[in-house]
């Protein structure tokens, strides 16, 4: 047997060896305390919405039901099948509070922060007694797949907001309670999302819909292209209780609010804007007139807010 011969048959049985004796290097998950998840600020209000509003920072009450999995992958034709754990991927439940309803849309699904957000493969799947909707998102590779940052998918459940919505059932089996409905508050819950191979939980966002409607206009005045009408955001800033001025229904000139929407419908003059704290109502109004060129007064004559465009 000659000498090459023999070196490579060594070469051979020592690569053999050092696959055999080789260890897979650990990579311990984190623990549900060290994800860094957005959570709820204490003493932030709920905000509200006209038009088509990007939410990016819901407040995030709840988060749990954690899960992880290992992502392996092989150590090389000499490990003879054998694989490394080179990852995780991680699972948790939330509860995404969002804003006062009740809202009429949601348009879009988002994750991640500023250049890095990404628009979702989404679809709503169904319709619950209660008029929440079923939202299936399948984008488990949006952010790079298992060699990167991973992606989102899940299952869940986005309520509008309405009066009469339902406690979620997923969030009652895991507190293992009558979970609150928020009647009232748009919320969405995820049931037990994968969020990615890092413990740094990408920010889940949304893009909701809210023209609201009190005057009486038709559905194509309310919803300009998009966006709330004028007067209407100017009614609501000045009327409601729970969140702005809450002046009086009698005390309104609800005519003139009417003929001043049908007109600022026609001329396609509609606005978009989130308020975050109530106080922000009254400069809404401002702004809101200046947009418009319109004014917003007490009638002498009738002691009436009266809206009128200049």
């Amino acid at each position: 047997m000659s000498f090459q011969l023999i070196m490579m048959i060594l070469t051979v049985a020592m690569m053999v060896l050092s696959g055999l004796l080789m260890k897979a290097p650990k990579a311990p998950p984190s623990a549900l305390g060290d994800l860094q998840a957005p959570t709820a600020e204490e003493g932030r209000n709920l905000p509200v919405i006209f038009g088509t509003v990007l939410c990016k920072a819901p407040n995030v009450t709840w988060y749990g039901d954690y899960l992880t999995t290992a992502i392996k992958k092989s150590m090389g034709i000499m490990a003879f099948g054998r694989k490394a754990t080179i990852g995780w991927r991680y699972f948790l439940g939330m509860d995404l509070h969002l804003c006062h309803g009740q809202v009429d849309e949601l348009v879009d699904v988002r994750a991640g922060n500023g250049d890095d957000q990404k628009h979702l493969n989404w679809t709503q799947t169904g319709t619950n007694a209660d008029g929440s909707a079923q939202v299936k998102v399948d984008d488990a590779n949006c952010f790079g797949g298992d060699e990167k940052e991973g992606g989102i998918s899940g299952t869940g459940t986005f309520y509008y907001g309405s009066v009469d919505q339902e406690s979620d059932a997923y969030m009652s089996a895991k507190l293992g309670i009558v979970y609150p409905a928020y009647r009232g508050v748009s919320h969405f819950v995820l049931n037990r999302w994968y969020l990615g191979t890092s413990n740094y939980i990408k920010n889940i966002s949304l893009v909701l819909r809210r023209c609201p409607n009190n005057l009486g206009l038709t559905d194509g005045q309310v919803n300009i292209a998009g966006d709330a009408n004028p007067a209407e955001v100017i009614y609501e800033c000045l009327h409601v209780k729970a969140w702005a001025l809450g002046i009086a229904a009698p005390r309104f000139d609800l005519a003139s609010f009417h003929a001043a929407g049908a007109q600022l419908a026609t001329e396609g003059l509609g606005v978009s804007f989130q308020l975050d704290q109530p106080h922000d109502a009254d400069a809404a109004v401002t702004e809101v007139l200046r947009h418009i060129d319109g004014v917003c007064y007490t009638d002498p004559a009738s002691g009436l807010w009266t809206l009128q465009l200049v």
